[in-house]
């Protein structure tokens, strides 16, 4: 069988892929430019890492009168309560890259790159464990789709 990488997602992405069809690129090139002005080719990220991609928790802010205030990390439990945490896993293909080579090929430049690995430690992460896909990922290409259980910190299948 081949390698299976995951792509991690919350309660509301995974309606909307599940009605699309399709696990689409991230927006956060989209929505926050490279500062160099060059277009990025945002990627659908994956990772190989089976028991929990800590850059899946999301950080939140403190909003205080309407403004965004401190930027803070839920713990995983808080976070899969307040957001549920859901993975699609896929089968590695040749479309879909490894970190070093994603980058290049989403022509990232190399101080993002730095900007990423260290954003991706600071959250307790592995970029090397990091995949990616330029372009959409049917849902029929998906092997399953699993839910987070806080209550046994494990994955229960769902399709």
């Amino acid at each position: 069988m081949a390698q299976l990488l995951y792509h991690y997602t919350t309660r509301d992405r995974v309606k909307q892929i599940l009605e699309s069809g399709y696990i689409l690129p991230t927006l956060e090139f989209k929505n926050y430019p490279s500062p160099t002005g060059k277009r990025i080719k945002s990627p659908v990220w994956l990772s190989c890492n089976a028991v929990m991609e800590m850059a899946a928790i999301k950080p939140v802010y403190q909003i205080s009168n309407g403004v965004k205030g401190e930027r803070y990390h839920l713990s995983i439990e808080e976070f899969s309560d307040k957001y549920g945490i859901y993975r699609f896993s896929i089968e590695r293909s040749s479309f879909t890259l490894p970190f070093k080579r994603l980058v290049k090929a989403m022509g990232l430049p190399a101080e993002e790159v730095k900007h990423l690995a260290a954003s991706a430690a600071s959250d307790s992460s592995d970029c090397g464990d990091w995949f990616g896909f330029i372009g959409k990922i049917a849902v029929s290409k998906v092997v399953s789709l699993e839910v987070y259980e806080t209550a046994t910190a494990s994955w229960t299948e769902l399709i």
